[in-house]
């Protein structure tokens, strides 16, 4: 079978791989023009298509048949070449209802916010319609089409229990954005993003830290794929294989990224747990080092601490985006909020905890360049560390032994 995914960008896709564990056929990404569209679709020079971000409306009018569900919703992510005659279908509904129900998120009765205009948000508005939610409401930011503009949203926030956002605003390379502030929202019991690439938008993460209930993109991803490849062989959903798929994903494509004091092991660990997962392994001391061409000390002594911080950060950012890799942080990347919650965005996050008096001082590392400074870098650190992770090894045995630590809690 000859299956393609079309869409505008594609460049964030993780569905070639996807439909890969999903089904034995071929499928190719195609990253189409506007323009090209029509003749594309008429070319009919495939067997089925996945259609994403922006045509899951455009190509309704190009088709020779269209599911109820899918007519109703007014939006296609899904098309059948049966002996040339074209049949659009709806599995993001099916996605978004499995997404919802994997993560305890109950729409009936309450007041929904979903963000954006376009084919995913009329398919969650019927969702939440067929669902019997009390009051759904559609906003985009600037208001186009009779929807509400974001002001006009904050203005009666406090009312809206579960927020969905279906705007591409923080999806890769634009990871540091968010569609929406919030902190308006004060009743707020969930949020959802269909985003997947990053795994958790600035959204996500924002929600989490107040901690809301929340649901991310690649579930709902994995799920509608498994009902299309259903479609495309005329064979029965696997509920199993939609599991299995997503954790399989989920390990492949998120980060492993290590905290900790200086001294306590993380790019030992990293180089390591990188050889053996076969993965990139990105040391933030050692990129600032070669980008200014000078030790850390040096760049503390001749340019300041500050000046450091902010080169760590800039790193930090750029390798937030990165997947399936290894990540050793400097000791300090915990003295700054946002660095964190950039790595949470496509990582697991490990503290190596190594008890004091196995640490040592390091003339090369400022802030443990003596025994003094090493107890007072502890102290000031330990509650960053502790409230920064995701999970704890305590790095007390052989290198063996840890590493099979590592690997069992990463799996």
């Amino acid at each position: 079978m000859n299956i393609k995914l079309i869409g505008n960008p594609l460049k964030h896709s993780f569905s070639s791989q996807l439909h890969s564990m999903l089904a034995n056929y071929d499928y190719q990404l195609v990253d189409l023009d506007k323009d090209d569209l029509e003749s594309f679709i008429l070319a009919k020079n495939y067997d089925g298509l996945n259609v994403t971000i922006p045509y899951k409306t455009d190509v309704i009018k190009y088709l020779d048949d269209i599911d109820e569900k899918a007519a109703r919703i007014n939006a296609v992510n899904t098309i059948v070449n049966d002996k040339g005659r074209l049949k659009g279908y709806n599995t993001d509904y099916n996605g978004f209802d499995l997404l919802l129900k994997k993560n305890g998120i109950e729409v009936k009765g309450k007041n929904i916010c979903i963000l954006g205009s376009g084919g995913t948000s009329n398919t969650i508005f019927h969702y939440c319609q067929d669902s019997k939610a009390n009051e759904i409401v559609k906003a985009h930011y600037k208001g186009k089409d009779g929807l509400l503009s974001y002001q006009q949203l904050y203005n009666q926030a406090e009312k809206f229990r579960i927020l969905i956002n279906t705007t591409p605003v923080g999806m890769f390379p634009n990871n540091q954005e968010s569609s929406i502030d919030i902190s308006a929202f004060s009743n707020l019991e969930a949020v959802v993003d269909v985003i997947y690439n990053p795994l958790k938008t600035r959204l996500i993460v924002e929600a989490q830290k107040i901690e809301l209930k929340t649901a991310t993109g690649l579930y709902m991803l994995v799920a509608q794929a498994e009902f299309a490849s259903s479609i495309f062989q005329n064979r029965k959903v696997d509920y199993q294989k939609i599991d299995d798929v997503y954790t399989q994903l989920l390990n492949n494509k998120r980060n492993i990224v290590f905290i900790g004091m200086p001294t306590s092991g993380k790019s030992t660990f990293g180089k390591l747990l990188a050889e053996k997962l076969n993965r990139n392994f990105f040391d933030c001391d050692d990129i600032i080092q070669k980008e200014e061409k000078m030790t850390i000390s040096q760049i503390f002594q001749t340019k300041s601490e500050k000046y450091f911080r902010q080169k760590e950060h800039e790193v930090i950012l750029k390798l937030s985006k990165e997947n399936s890799s290894v990540i050793a942080t400097g000791g300090g990347a915990v003295l700054n909020s946002d660095n964190i919650d950039l790595l949470r965005q496509n990582g697991l996050i490990l503290l190596l905890e190594r008890d004091l008096k196995l640490l040592f001082s390091d003339s090369s590392r400022p802030t443990v360049s003596s025994y003094e400074k090493l107890v007072d870098t502890y102290n000031k650190r330990y509650d960053l560390y502790q409230n920064s992770n995701d999970i704890i090894i305590v790095n007390d045995k052989g290198i063996d032994e840890i590493l099979n630590r590592i690997m069992a809690v990463i799996k």
